[in-house]
């Protein structure tokens, strides 16, 4: 992963900048990068916030089923979270 689109970072950092939103990962990102990793990757690509979990991984039967899959892991880590009354999917 060489760099983000600076464009969806500038839109990102609007939408964290209005709702003072955290960011929970869920993409694939989780499997080749420790948190760690994946907080100095948002920082050095300029997001203005670091992500403060991923969500679990979930073993992905087929290539059909990767929403499915994706859908189970948030509302898994929603469950873990109580605390969490608004969320959204990017």
């Amino acid at each position: 992963m060489d760099s983000f689109n600076s464009k969806a970072v500038k839109v990102l950092n609007s939408i964290l900048e209005i709702t003072d939103a955290e960011i929970v990962v869920s993409s694939d990102w989780k499997l080749h990068c420790t948190l760690e990793d994946l907080q100095d990757m948002f920082i050095k690509y300029g997001v203005s916030k670091a992500p403060i979990a991923t969500t679990p991984n979930h073993v992905l039967k087929s290539l059909d089923e990767i929403e499915s899959t994706r859908v189970a892991e948030i509302t898994e880590w929603l469950s873990n979270h109580p605390d969490v009354e608004k969320w959204v999917a990017i």
